[in-house]
């Protein structure tokens, strides 16, 4: 952001570099298939959560795609909030565009028995940290004890230089 603000761009270059990198190792065919279908019926140029959402903005992207993909689109109850009281942890990073923590927290709320962990250094997706992994595994052993969040608290916020 220092260097965005001081007139340096090289690194926009490089994370544009990066992305069309990342292009190769994305199952094109799995991720029309799945998001063509569970969003079907949405116009992202006039619905206007879907414009004020960064996760669903993309459908402006690919809409274009899903007209022309054979899928069939989801059951009319896809969308419809889950509400339950089996035991859940619902996991997420701060830095996440994809599943933003407002969301995350929000599926917590509906789920009776869960516990909402948030990483401090994290977008999407926090396995691999030895903190969410100690979480998660023990949730697994056991989902109706008490999760421990302890670790949490030393995990660090990340540096931006």
């Amino acid at each position: 952001i220092g260097d965005l603000r001081d007139g340096n761009t090289a690194i926009v270059a490089e994370l544009i570099r990066r992305g069309a990198a990342l292009q190769g190792s994305i199952a094109w065919a799995m991720y029309l298939s799945t998001n063509c279908a569970d969003n079907a019926g949405l116009d992202p140029a006039t619905d206007e959560a879907a414009l004020a959402d960064p996760g669903r903005l993309r459908l402006l992207l690919t809409e274009p795609l899903c007209s022309q993909w054979p899928v069939e689109p989801t059951s009319d109850t896809f969308n419809e909030p889950v509400v339950s009281d089996i035991p859940a942890l619902v996991v997420a990073g701060r830095y996440d565009p994809i599943t933003p923590p407002d969301s995350s927290q929000t599926v917590a709320g509906r789920l009776t028995n869960s516990t909402f962990a948030l990483w401090p250094d994290r977008g999407h997706g926090v396995a691999g940290d030895a903190c969410a992994n100690d979480i998660m595994s023990a949730f697994l052993d056991d989902p109706s004890a008490p999760v421990d969040l302890a670790c949490l608290t030393s995990v660090p916020d990340p540096a931006f230089g």
